[in-house]
């Protein structure tokens, strides 16, 4: 056994023909149980009431939205432009053709993966790690949604293997750096999560001594972002940098139960704005959504300094709680699916965890980057709606150093270096490896 998973995941060209196999082989499957009627892409309320909506007024109208659809901001750009181009040019199923391309940037996911496995010095982890990523079953199901977690989990995946990319060597990298900051700008585009990303790499630069990269980086980022910022300010009037949405999911955020399930989330706002009313938070007049926003958050805000005031001890029950909801809760809020997910998460998120704990002191690189953006997803989602979709993009990272820990538990790491994680390679030195 041992030595046919060194056969296979310990050279990278070999690998890496198995993972875009295993790819095309998931289209194929997918394809096939839909002809049969089997299976077909799930359109949730998201997709159906705003991605498409959208996509089509690009088409028709030539405009993302305006003043008559302002709450339509909730939603990042690129998506929506994707399935634009996909009605503009005609193309049928496309859902199917979108379920497609998706299951095409889970491959990407899996080949950076790969190459995180290279600069780590153990192949054999990122290649685990690749093949476990490509049949992780979460992953699986979420690529067959119309929903942009799996391209932006791709284009978040290819900017952090190039960041590391850049540290691992001391001479310039500029080039690299720019594509970095573009993948992550194009990432933001899709989810506006990393917003606040260069604050968490900042650490990782300064150890490094990569204040160029750093400025390139955040260059390369906002030359995406700020064209969506200025044309959002000059259409709408309205200060909004990528997507609004925030607020509403801080306000879910306050309550015990958690509110997932659509059917809930409009009683629950009638009595959240009720009571904000009652304690002077009106909803603004216009509705600009900038102003929606802070105003849900203000509701949240009121929400918290009430239990501080009433039941203070109850935070550390509803921290525990959204701790452990970040790795299972999702939208339907089965017990039936909940408990795959935790099941799918638990041999995953704490061996990942401990091992991105223990790069600390063996790789300051991978700590220094990975654990920063552990903790940002983490705790953001956490002081916000804590659910699995929200934290899918970080199942890479955890899939990786999981794997990075098994080889080391049964010896099957690449190299003697490795096996002691001693220190990240150069760029070269992992071409070399490879």
């Amino acid at each position: 056994m041992r030595t046919v998973v060194q056969k296979w995941f310990g050279d990278v060209r070999r690998c890496a023909t198995l993972l875009v196999a295993l790819a095309l082989l998931k289209g194929v499957v997918f394809v096939g149980l839909v002809g049969f009627g089997v299976t077909k892409p799930f359109i949730g309320a998201n997709a159906e009431e705003i991605v498409f909506p959208i996509a089509e007024r690009i088409v028709k109208e030539h405009r993302f939205n305006g003043a008559d659809s302002r709450p339509d901001s909730k939603m990042g750009p690129a998506y929506p432009f994707l399935i634009a181009v996909l009605e503009a040019l005609k193309i049928p199923a496309i859902p199917v053709v979108v379920s497609l391309l998706q299951m095409t940037a889970d491959a990407v996911t899996s080949l950076c993966l790969l190459w995180f496995g290279v600069l780590l010095s153990n192949v054999i982890a990122g290649g685990i790690a690749g093949f476990v990523w490509s049949l992780y079953p979460p992953a699986v199901a979420i690529s067959t949604w119309i929903t942009q977690e799996t391209i932006f989990t791709a284009l978040l995946m290819g900017s952090l293997v190039i960041v590391i990319a850049t540290l691992s060597v001391g001479k310039p990298t500029a080039r690299l750096s720019l594509a970095a900051g573009a993948l992550m700008g194009l990432a933001t585009l899709f989810r506006a999560t990393p917003l606040l990303i260069p604050a968490v790499l900042l650490p990782a630069w300064i150890a490094k001594r990569k204040f160029a990269d750093a400025l390139v980086f955040v260059a390369a980022m906002l030359i995406f972002i700020i064209p969506w910022t200025i044309r959002n300010l000059v259409v709408l009037q309205d200060r909004i940098a990528v997507a609004t949405g925030t607020g509403s999911v801080f306000v879910l955020g306050s309550d015990d139960d958690q509110v997932h399930s659509p059917e809930k989330k409009e009683p629950f706002f009638k009595a959240a704005s009720a009571e904000g009313a009652r304690n002077g938070i009106f909803k603004p007049k216009p509705e600009y959504e900038s102003a929606v926003d802070k105003w849900l958050f203000r509701l949240g805000l009121m929400r918290y300094r009430q239990r501080l005031q009433r039941r203070p001890l109850s935070f550390l029950k509803l921290l525990v709680l959204k701790s452990l909801r970040l790795w299972y809760a999702n939208d339907s809020v089965t017990l039936r699916t909940q408990l795959a997910l935790a099941l799918c998460s638990l041999p995953v998120v704490p061996l990942g965890l401990w091992r991105v704990w223990r790069w600390r002191k063996t790789n300051q690189v991978f700590f220094l980057v990975i654990g920063g953006v552990l903790v940002y997803f983490i705790g953001m989602h956490i002081v916000l709606l804590p659910m699995v979709r929200y934290v899918i993009p970080i199942y890479p990272l955890l899939i990786l150093a999981s794997s990075h820990w098994l080889c080391d538990a049964l010896s099957l790491s690449f190299s003697r270096e490795s096996r002691l994680g001693r220190s990240t390679p150069s760029l070269a030195e992992g071409a070399a490896i490879g």
